[in-house]
């Protein structure tokens, strides 16, 4: 009898922290999450403390059941011009004086810089469960653990697993991101906070290689503003006719 009160005792207590779990990440995806944002961002590659380069990309982001991320090269010179839907799992390309936008493959988007927009991107009560698995202490702020696991309908993700740890202040500060292999892939912490329409913006993310440490990558948004684009705009077709138009934000 004993046996099987320990067993019940497990299961809830699992169906407790499951809950439990789901309800921080809400609650985080409630503070951070921003729809409809139009947004101009530079990303900073380091090997070590040596920068090996840089760019500016601009973009929209559309409220939707998928993860829908319209993006637009604006610098340097040799990338200008280049433009990227993010669909939900899928990620299209369009180089410039091209009319077709190219699929980029799964091996593709894990071991290149798209891997380091799916982070940024991270939605992540809309694709992922989470489980409350205690706490912990990241560069001295306490923070609560979850352990994420991408949902069934979500599979093929670039990212099965997350484990997230979040500040009292509900905000991500540190996170594990892990292929379906179950290989590390990047560490990720998230730098910097500011308000902006009600929400609290990631206006700076340091993205580390897990597979290759050396390498780092620093996304910050140097301007974000409010923009609702068509439904219609988030197309592979589109990409061709997508131009971008700067715009005056914060």
């Amino acid at each position: 009898m004993k046996k099987y009160l320990s067993l019940l005792a497990f299961i809830l207590s699992v169906h407790l922290n499951a809950n439990d779990g789901n309800t921080i990440l809400k609650d985080v995806d409630a503070r951070i999450y921003s729809p409809n944002m139009a947004f101009e961002m530079d990303i900073s590659a380091y090997k070590g403390n040596k920068l090996r380069d840089s760019n500016r990309i601009a973009g929209y982001s559309k409220d939707s059941e998928k993860s829908l991320v319209l993006l637009y090269f604006i610098s340097p010179a040799s990338l200008k011009g280049r433009k990227m839907l993010m669909e939900g799992n899928y990620i299209w390309m369009q180089m410039p004086r091209t009319k077709n936008a190219i699929r980029l493959s799964p091996m593709q988007i894990l071991l290149g810089e798209a891997s380091n927009g799916d982070v940024a991107r991270t939605r992540f009560s809309a694709d992922y469960n989470a489980v409350h698995d205690g706490s912990e202490i990241i560069e001295s702020k306490k923070c609560e653990r979850l352990i994420l696991e991408v949902k069934p309908e979500k599979k093929g993700s670039t990212y099965s697993k997350i484990i997230l740890r979040i500040g009292v202040d509900k905000l991500p500060v540190y996170a594990e991101f892990f292929a379906e292999s179950g290989k590390m892939m990047k560490k990720v912490y998230y730098r910097s906070f500011s308000p902006y329409a009600g929400k609290m913006m990631q206006k700076k993310i340091e993205i580390f290689d897990a597979v290759n440490p050396e390498n780092h990558t620093i996304m910050e948004y140097v301007k974000i503003g409010s923009k609702n684009l068509p439904l219609s705009h988030f197309t592979k077709e589109y990409l061709d006719r997508f131009q971008y138009t700067s715009f005056g934000g914060q």
